[in-house]
């Protein structure tokens, strides 16, 4: 045996909402290597690993894949009923069967995908997704309108 690892168990993410379960610690075989996607005490598969060579005041976090909601959303800050009328993400559009109604100081999610990045390797990658959106108002002297927008994630 070479060396301990300190398993502390949650039911989902510490930091936000998880629950402790418990801890435990464990005596690992030796060679390592300690790499992303390997198996350790013949029991858990690494799936993300922090480093740390001074007690935890600096850590290298090390992550293979990451999955990220995005929700594409439309908001009428207006008087008036906006209709959208076509829409685009990432230059496909959105297949929209009707008009979609947006009430007026109210917002709509058009639709939500989720994506899975893989992070490892990617460092100084920066991921685009562009969203745009065409409506029109039930105001009889407004112009139809157009917005886009890009929400950009730094690797």
């Amino acid at each position: 045996m070479c060396d301990t690892v300190e398993f502390i168990l949650y039911t989902s993410d510490p930091e936000i909402d998880g629950d402790f379960i418990d801890q435990a610690t464990v005596e690992t075989g030796c060679p390592g290597p300690w790499t992303l996607g390997g198996t350790i005490v013949n029991a858990f598969e690494i799936e993300a690993l922090v480093d740390t060579q001074d007690d935890g005041v600096t850590f290298d976090l090390h992550i293979a894949e990451v999955e990220v909601q995005l929700d594409y959303i439309v908001a009428n800050t207006g008087s008036f009923p906006l209709d959208v009328t076509d829409g685009s993400i990432g230059g496909a559009n959105i297949s929209l069967t009707d008009t979609i109604s947006v009430p007026t100081r109210s917002q709509i999610t058009l639709t939500s995908i989720t994506e899975t990045i893989t992070v490892s390797g990617q460092a100084g990658t920066v991921l685009a997704f562009p969203f745009s959106v065409s409506a029109t108002t039930a105001n009889q002297f407004a112009l139809p309108c157009v917005d886009e927008t890009t929400q950009l994630i730094s690797l």
